[in-house]
């Protein structure tokens, strides 16, 4: 014992043997004999003795059993013995063990060595207290081949850190069959005790992607839903993705988003070319990140390929913010792309939808008859649009989702249903057969990736149209059921555009509609009775966006449920308030103002305070849009518009006023405010008007814009203070 404590474990052998070899078999020298083999890497010596004593409960000799068994091979043993141990100082050591065992049983690829790193060392939601997941490995590959043909690999490993994290157990391959074919190379989970649990061929489910509508049963998607999915389990998997005809049967252009929702570890991507093959790249960094970026690859030629190699490192996650822009516009990403310029990209897809520019006898009947009637080209437009709009379902497939090629417009208003292409080619066909110029037009709506005019590259994610009427080009986005003609969603007002004229095209911006064009117009009169009951009227008017949020609204809601809102409203003006009756202009006559008119009562309106009562407070700014104290990203502001709050309050004879608040009138860079009341021949006159100026606020101008209103929010929170004069009799 005494050379065992020293650590002089061969003179401890010694000592040992003779007293195991004379029958001694007391568990003290057992113990000691076994542990000295052990501690000289004598394994098999001292696996012999282990097995006598197996049924000890001493967790030392059970340890040294378990990693004996380990180092002779014998990891099914080793698990066996590792389970028998209780002892709560072995645990983390066992749990390690356990984990390192079936990690070196499940993961036996040559190329698995690369996640046994990631996986040991991954980090822990202490580690990212804000993350659901860690994104450990996305590493992506793109190769031209010599066919013209292409291969595009994805490999993912993630490491779900709790509840918000699982999501990237459902894993789904888009792919659109007629040019694609995607595959799973493999997939499986590795459980928080290492355990390797694979993903069979046959749990693979290959699903029609938009099964509603078979003009779109070429956009497929193959999905796995990883199963017994827990905290600290890491999901890996490899998919490819076979393209059988590239974009103008030799390009191709590619996005990669360089930051999300989680943080990243190592993100990498390779591009594999022909030598010979020429490609553009280009990073781009708004700014907000805050890491050093890379956009520089390493090149190697070898065997007459090319080979562009990025390592784009680690990224933090965003964390949001409210208000934000969209992640197109706050991340850091890189653009790929083979076409030279803006030509390239102009005659290929106007080669592509050239020959489905087409009418028949029956479309001819249907123009006929909307333009029965119509003056001039603006009338023949706008009948046109209407049609569209309102009669062809749109199907929110995203360009280049379903391919690239359009349906004809007849088979489009044969169906009537279709995506943003089959629909804008529909809308510029229709047109062009009623005697207008129109054109198509890609898109690159809000969310999405900004226009590079100096960058080539297929950024567009939706397509509308447009028409040259007296020498105003006017945008038009069929697939909107909502928006009235000539006017556009905020989604596409100032992003860029590609238009496809006859024999040439333009890059440019669509124009952002000023203050004026959106407005949204309250009106309410009001009688205060003696009893203190109020009935009233309340006058809804709406233009710009604000008209299409409502009518779109309106459009999709049950008349029950859109009661039910008018009457929540009257509730909230007025605790007890009934709606007695409620009027709505023809909100699918998408030439209609859109106005909505209500009639009601409730059974008391004025707050009593002391011996005195307030008006409830009317308008106001809420300080939530500038709760935070900094800001990372830019504050986005809804939108440039007008909002307009009118009250007339009739007061009973017996009742004076005290006090008003006080008027506020401001201007600034980013609004224009007024709040001011009024009191004239027994009425209480209430204005507010709030004019956005602009859709954002830069960070360097945040905490001045963030003074200006929270000073509004503090200066709009005053009362109308009334008295009841009590007759003396």
């Amino acid at each position: 014992r005494l050379y065992f404590e020293h650590g002089d474990y061969k003179k401890a052998i010694e000592e040992l043997v003779p007293l195991y070899r004379a029958g001694r078999r007391d568990l003290e020298i057992l113990r000691l004999l076994t542990l000295s083999y052990y501690k000289t890497e004598s394994y098999l010596s001292s696996l012999s003795i282990f097995e006598e004593i197996e049924d000890t409960i001493d967790p030392e000799i059970l340890y040294c059993y378990g990693r004996t068994c380990e180092m002779l091979n014998l990891f099914d043993r080793a698990l066996e013995v590792y389970s028998k141990i209780n002892d709560i100082d072995y645990l983390p050591l066992v749990k390690e063990r356990i984990f390192e065992i079936n990690l070196e049983q499940g993961l036996t690829r040559p190329e698995d060595r690369e996640i046994k790193i990631l996986v040991k060392n991954a980090p822990t939601q202490q580690d990212f207290p804000n993350a659901g997941a860690v994104i450990l490995l996305n590493d992506e590959q793109f190769k031209i081949n010599l066919d013209f043909t292409a291969t595009y690999e994805s490999h993912i490993v993630v490491k779900i850190l709790n509840e918000r994290g699982k999501d990237y157990a459902e894993i789904g391959l888009d792919y659109e069959s007629i040019r694609e074919k995607a595959e799973f190379l493999y997939a499986r989970m590795i459980k928080p005790n290492g355990q390797v649990v694979e993903i069979e061929e046959g749990d693979v489910k290959d699903v029609v992607k938009y099964f509603d509508y078979p003009l779109y049963s070429n956009v497929r998607t193959k999905i796995i839903s990883m199963p017994e999915v827990e905290d600290d389990c890491i999901i890996d998997y490899k998919a490819r993705w076979e393209i059988t005809e590239l974009l103008n049967q030799k390009d191709f252009s590619y996005i990669l988003p360089l930051q999300g929702q989680e943080p990243v570890f190592h993100q990498k991507f390779t591009l594999v070319l022909p030598k010979g093959y020429e490609f553009r790249a280009k990073g781009y960094d708004p700014g907000y990140t805050r890491v050093e970026i890379d956009f520089n690859p390493i090149k190697e030629e070898r065997d007459g390929w090319v080979y562009y190699r990025w390592n784009f490192g680690q990224a933090p996650e965003i964390i949001d913010e409210p208000f934000m822009p969209p992640y197109a516009e706050a991340i850091p990403y890189f653009a790929i792309s083979s076409f030279k310029d803006w030509k390239d990209i102009y005659q290929w897809w106007k080669s592509v939808y050239e020959d489905k520019l087409l009418t028949d006898e029956e479309m001819e009947r249907k123009i006929e008859e909307l333009l029965d009637g119509t003056s001039d080209d603006w009338a023949k437009a706008r009948a046109i649009y209407e049609f569209c709009a309102k009669e062809v379902r749109y199907v929110a497939v995203e360009y280049g989702e379903a391919g690239f090629k359009p349906h004809s417009a007849i088979e489009t208003f044969k169906n009537r249903y279709g995506d943003c292409k089959d629909q804008a080619i529909l809308l510029v066909s229709m047109l062009r057969s009623a005697g207008l110029k129109a054109y198509p037009v890609l898109i690159t709506t809000e969310g999405s990736w900004p226009v590079d005019a100096e960058f080539a590259s297929l950024v567009f994610n939706h397509a509308l149209g447009c028409v040259e009427i007296e020498g105003r080009l006017i945008f038009l986005d069929p697939t909107q059921r909502a928006v009235s003609f000539g006017d556009l969603p905020l989604s596409a007002q100032g992003r860029g555009v590609l238009i496809f004229y006859d024999d040439t095209y333009e890059i440019t911006s669509i124009p952002v509609f000023p203050s004026k064009h959106n407005l949204f117009e309250r009106k309410t009169e009001m009688v205060i009775k003696e009893d203190k009951s109020i009935a009233g009227k309340r006058a809804l008017r709406f233009k710009g966006f604000y008209e299409q949020q409502m009518r779109e609204w309106l459009i999709s809601t049950k008349p029950a449920l859109v009661k039910e809102a008018l009457q929540e409203m009257i509730n909230a003006l007025t605790p007890g308030g009934r709606l007695i009756d409620y009027r709505i202009s023809k909100f699918e006559d998408l030439n209609s103002p859109l106005e909505l008119e209500m009639e009601f009562e409730g059974p008391s309106y004025l707050l009593l305070a002391g011996e005195h009562y307030l008006i409830p407070q009317l308008g106001g700014i809420s300080a939530r849009l500038v709760s935070k104290e900094d800001r990372i990203y830019p504050l986005k502001l809804n939108a440039e518009g007008e909002y307009l709050d009118e009250v007339w309050i009739k007061i009973p004879p017996n009742f004076r006023v005290d006090h008003f608040p006080p008027k506020i009138t401001i201007e600034t860079d980013w609004l224009d405010y007024t709040h001011a009341y009024a009191f004239e021949d027994g009425v209480i006159t209430f204005t507010e008007r709030k004019v956005d100026k602009k859709a954002r606020v830069d960070t360097t101008d945040y905490k001045e814009f963030k003074q200006i209103y929270e000073a509004l929010a503090r200066g709009t929170e005053g009362q109308v203070v009334l008295t009841e004069i009590v007759s003396a009799e």
